[in-house]
């Protein structure tokens, strides 16, 4: 936790990782390229949050809420061109149907902050539909990002 995975460095456990490690340098070169981009880091979580393998490794119940959540946005956004996906996309309060038992979904509704990583930077840079620039780059509340 003290500096990328691609590249541990040995680092003190009375320090906090650094919230903008090595892999987040993909956002922020998409985002000076001009290129719209969002990277977010469920809390808690692990890169499985990403996909749904029953029986695999373990992932989160709500971290894969948060994944499908901001992947359906985005491809609502870039694929089927809605319009409601930029406010989805920025959403303080996500509201989200998950499976339940016996092929019965039921609403959920998560609080953006809650369910953000503390220690690692979440943010985004798109145009929105009008054409401006929505960014935040510290929608986890994480500080220096």
């Amino acid at each position: 936790m003290g500096s990328s995975s691609f590249g541990p460095s040995p680092h003190s456990p009375q320090q906090g990782p650094d919230p903008r490690r090595e892999e987040s340098t993909g956002f922020n070169a998409w985002r000076r390229a001009g290129v719209d981009t969002m990277v977010i880091v469920p809390r808690a979580s692990t890169h499985l949050e990403y996909t749904d393998i029953n029986y695999a490794l373990p992932a989160s119940r709500y971290g894969q809420d948060v994944s499908s959540y901001y992947v359906q946005a985005w491809l609502d956004k870039y694929l089927k061109h809605q319009r409601s996906a930029d406010a989805r996309l920025r959403a303080t309060h996500l509201r989200y149907l998950e499976p339940k038992i016996s092929a019965v979904w039921g609403p959920v509704t998560l609080n953006r902050s809650d369910r953000l990583s503390f220690y690692f930077c979440s943010g985004y840079a798109f145009r929105s539909n009008a054409g401006r620039l929505l960014q935040n780059l510290d929608v986890g509340g994480v500080g220096g990002c």
